[in-house]
């Protein structure tokens, strides 16, 4: 759920198999339980190498640094395990 600044305050959870039946009731979980849970179990709320270049890329890109961008796209392209080859 978003605030009216667009900014994340919390999860809707709604029961699938009621809102089927016609109950349309959720529960709403604030966003500082969740970052409870998240601390908790060790996880760390951070972007990732990946994020960062590809927001970096992003950046230049909307500079007008095209090519600078296109170097950054690529590194966010090697990191990406979709896009390398399978080792057999």
């Amino acid at each position: 759920m978003l605030d009216a600044k667009g900014e994340a305050i919390g999860l809707v959870k709604v029961d699938e198999k009621n809102a089927k039946e016609g109950n349309t009731s959720a529960l709403f979980i604030p966003a500082q339980t969740i970052q409870i849970f998240v601390k908790q179990a060790g996880i760390s709320n951070q972007p990732s190498q990946t994020d960062r270049l590809y927001r970096e890329g992003l950046s230049l890109f909307s500079k007008g640094d095209f090519a600078a961008a296109k170097a950054k796209f690529l590194e966010v392209q090697n990191f990406s395990p979709i896009t390398q080859p399978p080792t057999h």
